[in-house]
């Protein structure tokens, strides 16, 4: 809650966020997210989950295929869930373990990546109760970086981040931290 309210009435630091705390569009929960969506109904048109990496078990709950059904749960037809999902280049058997996991949900996953400033190539997986047709998105808000041009180009990964088997992770078998513990770190 401290960090909320830094972000929010901090000047600077609210520039940098351009007031979206303050926005009464949004709604800030600082609760269990595992709890909250068990406790949520539907009613959800996007969902943007941006944890931090699941390099331990209690994270890695967050990452479970239970989560991401419970997720599903919440969201409107047509709604849309998004989650950082490592990088594929550092975390690669991480990355696409999330990936996995999403589509053992049932929903439509698509895997894209970007590069992030801060952090480098950076993954992110995007899932929907239909099909997800890169060439077929567009930009209806207005952006600092993207572009529509460059949508498709970030469903396509190079050979050192292209698509490997991995495991769904479940809350009785987390194979994602070990998977993320296993990876590339050292080279970053």
């Amino acid at each position: 809650p401290r960090i909320i309210e830094l972000c929010s009435t901090h000047p600077e630091i609210a520039a940098l966020n351009e007031g979206a705390l303050t926005d009464p569009r949004v709604r800030v929960i600082t609760q269990d997210g595992y709890k909250f969506v068990e406790q949520a109904g539907r009613g959800f048109d996007v969902v943007i989950i941006d944890l931090p990496d699941p390099n331990h078990e209690t994270l890695s709950k967050l990452y479970s295929v239970e989560f991401y059904r419970l997720i599903a749960r919440v969201l409107n037809p047509g709604g849309a869930v998004v989650t950082q999902s490592t990088s594929p280049f550092f975390a690669r058997a991480a990355f696409w373990s999330i990936h996995r996991t999403m589509e053992a949900t049932g929903l439509h996953v698509a895997a894209y990546h970007t590069n992030v400033p801060s952090l480098g190539d950076w993954g992110f997986n995007l899932a929907t109760d239909r099909p997800v047709d890169p060439n077929a998105l567009d930009v209806r808000v207005e952006t600092l970086f993207l572009t529509a041009d460059q949508i498709p180009s970030m469903f396509r990964f190079g050979k050192d981040a292209a698509e490997i088997e991995a495991q769904v992770n479940t809350l009785l078998r987390p194979v994602l931290m070990h998977y993320y513990d296993d990876d590339r770190w050292g080279y970053y």
